[in-house]
């Protein structure tokens, strides 16, 4: 009897493990590429079989066949091919390994439904939409998703070789859901909240990095009318926002440096840190009064234009378009 009991049992679970759910499928599998970040999705069920396409870790794919045999049939947006069992999981948590891109392209860019530029476009990203790039097919067509959206664009338009500092403590901040201290008036407010004389900012873009050489990230939000930026700063689990108005900072460069300019005799390239509620500028490429200085130094004009050339080919950060999108994808990470 209880031999008739046990194999009953592992009836069950044999038949289980290869349930077909009611759209004809076997549910759902996650990639898991293991030592490499992404996995094969082949024309046949053949390590030799051409390559439809590589995915990356923590991709989810339908699985039209049994995950328990050696080669699964899967589907993966509008592409459908095989992958090895070994290479999906059917449950647990895989760590994703997908990379962060975003729109480059000035145009912007058609997300569309197949990989092809024929297809029927989903929606337009502008330039700065953030995307998470899922894989690419053979044919150099990213698919991604942006948001609640999913489809393809082409390689070219996104560009994925992002190295974005973590910033997960601002995710609430930036979603109005934690309150900052706010510099110009000292008030906990959110995000939202923030303005001038009455106004309440509305936001453009938003960037991160490491402004102050620090070590720790900072956000920064462009206000839209070109009044200037927010910053915000966090310091023992205190985030300050301030505000920095538009001919003070300007032309940020990935190592914290920038441009400003009170006036045509008066301008230049400076650092800026923030202590006790302050943020302080520190001048070291600039004019005054019409006399250069190079590194704090009075100099020439030709070591002050050498040093001006050197700033301007300095690397800029990746500017997102503000929206809870883009927030939730470069923040979360």
């Amino acid at each position: 009897m209880l031999k008739r009991i046990i194999a009953a049992l592992l009836i069950m679970v044999c038949l289980l493990s290869a349930t077909v759910l009611a759209d004809g499928s076997y549910g759902t599998a996650v990639v898991d590429a293991r030592t490499s970040d992404r996995a094969h999705l082949r024309e046949k069920a053949d390590i030799k079989s051409k390559s439809k396409g590589l995915y990356f870790t923590g991709t989810v794919v339908t699985c039209e066949s049994d995950i328990n045999k050696t080669w699964v049939k899967v589907t993966i947006g509008s592409e459908t091919g095989y992958m090895k069992a070994e290479y999906l999981r059917k449950s647990g948590n895989v760590k994703s390994r997908q990379p962060i891109g975003y729109v480059q392209a000035a145009d912007g860019v058609v997300l569309r439904t197949r990989p092809n530029a024929t297809a029927r476009a989903v929606a337009t990203l502008p330039r700065g939409s953030a995307v998470t790039i899922q894989g690419e097919t053979s044919e150099r067509w990213y698919y991604v998703s942006a948001g609640t959206m999913t489809g393809y664009v082409f390689h070219d338009d996104i560009s994925a070789n992002l190295n974005l500092p973590k910033s997960m403590k601002y995710l609430d901040v930036m979603l109005n859901r934690q309150q900052v201290t706010y510099a110009e008036t000292g008030a906990k407010l959110y995000l939202n909240q923030l303005g001038l004389d009455g106004s309440v900012f509305q936001y453009e873009s938003f960037a991160v990095l490491d402004l102050d050489g620090d070590n720790a990230t900072e956000v920064v939000l462009t206000i839209r009318g070109g009044l200037g930026s927010i910053v915000l700063d966090s310091k023992n689990s205190n985030i300050t926002a301030y505000l920095v108005y538009y001919r003070a900072m300007n032309e940020i460069k990935i190592d914290g440096t920038f441009s400003y300019s009170s006036g045509a005799a008066d301008s230049g390239f400076a650092r800026i840190n923030f202590k006790n509620g302050k943020a302080n500028f520190k001048p070291f490429t600039y004019l005054q009064s019409g006399v250069p200085y190079v590194n704090g130094k009075k100099s020439n004009q030709s070591s002050f234009d050498s040093a001006v050339q050197k700033q301007a080919k300095k690397a800029e950060p990746v500017w997102f378009v503000y929206n809870v999108e883009n927030v939730q994808i470069i923040l979360s990470k």
